[in-house]
């Protein structure tokens, strides 16, 4: 890298020490025009190749667009010289053209002082009010100049010449020149104060005056040459040129200084990264750059982590990115995230295990309270039922003594009817229960009526009625209603005439009514249910009624 560097000052010295012969051969041999010419083509090669160098090492983006400015107004310059001296030869135009130099004359030291300022600063950072009005001026004496012909005040020329024939040779200068002269020295000055204070090293009160030498000696320049010695002149008559390589001087001598940021060292500083193991190489994935710690790698083996990160060997790991021009590969050390994922791996495998093995114990569990919560319900069902299903088993046994006889048979078979009714009925009341759920009443009325209408079987008139405003009850009060009326049944089975059931809403109480015809004495009952009302209004004829108590009715 170091090597690139010289060859590229030894290239720029070759180029400004050519063009420097090419004038003196132009100054003693007025004819040779091509040495003129190849002087100018060199001038603008240098300057053109030094702002495409400017645009890609710059960092800057502020500094870098002043820096660009001034080289484009120095091409500019070199232009309008060539066209005065060399192409146009009417006087007015070539005076125009004089007046025309005084724009980048102007504006060159203008945008150097921006460009000073900026050196350093984040580019968000807002310039001084001052500063940013600073153009005001400047625009004005370059309008001061430009309009010269009208007032004469920045050159004067002799009384009643022509201007249209009045040649750039015979003038004397006016107050707007000093005005013209003190501006761009005091913009030279400020520019180079604010390069001092960038220049001065932190916490120490030395200063780097390499930066600040060819500013000095184009202000030096500059004032000799306006004063005229022939000397001057001679050696280096060409304001522009001179102009333009201190300037450039000034500003290569900032970069390498790192006043003024730029990537030209980005290269030494990839390959001094002692925790780094990448490298870039061209499309063809020959190496150009590559960091002290990387790897030495194989065409294949870059070529093969074109797709995704490849493992070139245990536990490193290559990673291939394209960029403009070439790749930039990095390994990359993964060999304790290859154990961790063993251990890992280990783990999920073990707690895989232990996961089945606790889903056979859940199933297992599961399975046996299942088990347990059937046989639960299913005692349940039958403690609510047993003592019918009991009689139903003695009544089977009693019709296959008796079934021989139809009229027996027949009753026997009624009463297992009502029987297995309520059993029917009564367990889905239990499943209600048991679920904590409500029940319509539309379900009690139809277990009343199949246990009448089983009950019509052994030639018993039935009626029922249900008040119609009752439309949800609780199912451990409807089932209490049942049992009530199945108990009522069951005790006056064998001389029963007649049984007709009412239930209602009394007081927000359920009220179960149970009038029948029976010779069957049921005084006993309220040793079953105690708070039961029963009442004999006639011979044989008994009311029950039964007031059911915390349920909701609705």
């Amino acid at each position: 890298m170091k090597t690139d560097k010289l060859y590229i000052r030894a290239a720029a010295v070759s180029v400004i020490a050519a063009a420097y012969i090419c004038r003196l051969i132009g100054l003693l041999f007025p004819g040779l025009e091509f040495f003129t010419y190849l002087r100018l083509t060199l001038h603008i090669g240098l300057f053109s190749a030094w702002g495409f160098s400017l645009n890609r090492r710059l960092v800057q983006k502020k500094v870098k667009k002043y820096l660009l400015s001034v080289v484009v107004l120095l091409l500019l310059w070199i232009i309008l010289k060539t066209l005065k001296y060399r192409i146009i030869s009417d006087p007015a135009a070539d005076r125009y053209l004089w007046y025309l130099y005084y724009i980048p004359m102007l504006l060159i030291p203008y945008f150097a002082l921006l460009a000073g300022w900026c050196m350093g600063q984040p580019e968000n950072c807002r310039q001084p009010a001052g500063l940013r009005f600073l153009w005001l001026p400047t625009i004005f004496l370059i309008l001061l100049v430009l309009t010269n012909d009208l007032h004469q005040q920045v050159f004067v020329f002799p009384r009643g010449a022509s201007l249209r024939t009045i040649s750039d040779t015979s003038y004397s200068y006016g107050p707007g020149y000093g005005i013209v002269l003190i501006w761009m020295i005091l913009l030279a000055f400020c520019a180079l104060g604010i390069m001092i204070s960038r220049c001065r090293i932190p916490m120490e009160k030395s200063i780097l005056f390499r930066p600040l030498l060819p500013m000095l000696l184009l202000i030096l320049y500059g004032l000799l040459y306006v004063s005229g010695i022939s000397l001057i002149r001679f050696l280096a008559g060409d304001l522009c040129i001179v102009f333009g390589l201190l300037y450039m001087d000034t500003c290569e001598n900032l970069i390498r200084c790192h006043l003024i940021q730029s990537n030209s060292c980005y290269a030494d500083l990839f390959h001094a990264a002692s925790d780094s193991c990448a490298q870039i190489t061209d499309n063809h994935y020959a190496v150009r750059y590559a960091a002290s710690g990387s790897q030495q790698l194989t065409e294949d083996q870059m070529r093969l982590a074109e797709e995704g990160p490849v493992m070139i060997s245990a536990g490193i790991r290559l990673h291939n990115m394209q960029i403009a021009g070439g790749h930039i590969l990095w390994t990359e050390d993964v060999s304790e995230l290859t154990s961790l994922q063993s251990e890992l791996k280990e783990v999920q495998e073990e707690l895989r295990d232990r996961s089945a093995l606790l889903k056979l114990e859940y199933e297992q569990d599961k399975n046996r309270k299942t088990i347990e919560e059937q046989n639960r319900l299913y005692d349940l069902l039958n403690r609510c039922t047993q003592k019918q299903i009991d009689r139903i088993s003695v009544l089977v046994t009693e019709y296959e003594n008796k079934g021989k006889n139809a009229v027996q048979g027949h009753d026997i078979l009624a009463q297992i009817a009502v029987l297995c009714t309520y059993v029917k009925r009564r367990k889905h009341l239990t499943l209600s229960i048991y679920s904590h759920c409500r029940i319509s009443s539309e379900e009690l009325k139809a277990a009343l009526k199949e246990s009448l209408k089983a009950l019509e079987l052994l030639h018993i008139r039935t009626s029922i009625f249900l008040d119609p405003e009752i439309s949800w009850l609780d199912g451990e009060i409807a089932a209490q209603a049942y049992d009530f009326f199945e108990t009522a049944a069951e005790m006056t089975i064998d001389d029963l005439q007649w049984i007709f059931v009412s239930v209602n809403i009394l007081d927000e109480k359920l009220r179960i009514s149970i009038r029948l015809s029976s010779k069957t004495d049921l005084s006993q009952l309220p040793h079953l249910y105690p708070e039961a009302i029963i009442d004999m209004e006639e011979p044989e004829e008994w009311s029950l009624i039964q007031i059911l108590k915390g349920g909701t009715f609705s």
